[in-house]
């Protein structure tokens, strides 16, 4: 069962349906998160700052209810630090792939509010 690019309610639940302190971290997410994105593409070796970028989306997408990015990056992250056998390349398109859907999701809510 694929998960949501942007589960609005669980991620409330997760921040006592504080809607204020929800949108300073989709903010932040947009604000930090942006740059990065562009930085590590197109898909090269890109070392151990790569990793920590999968890492730190990870955790900021589990926060804000971006299911499907938080299972992306945790599955290349695991591929990457070699937890477990997988195909490195094609794990960073879909990371990248879902990243973009993301970001895209994350500017169309703040737009609504």
């Amino acid at each position: 069962m694929s998960r949501s690019i942007l589960n609005t309610v669980s991620a409330l639940d997760m921040v006592s349906s504080d809607t204020e302190l929800y949108e300073m971290l989709i903010d932040s997410f947009l604000t930090e998160n942006a740059d990065d994105g562009v930085r590590f593409t197109p898909i090269t070796e890109k070392g151990e700052s790569f990793v920590s970028f999968v890492h730190k989306t990870k955790g900021s997408a589990g926060q804000i209810g971006c299911e499907a990015l938080y299972d992306a990056a945790l599955a290349l992250e695991n591929v990457l630090r070699g937890k477990k056998e997988g195909d490195k390349e094609a794990l960073t398109r879909e990371f990248f792939k879902i990243y973009g859907e993301t970001l895209s999701a994350l500017k169309q809510y703040r737009k609504r509010i």
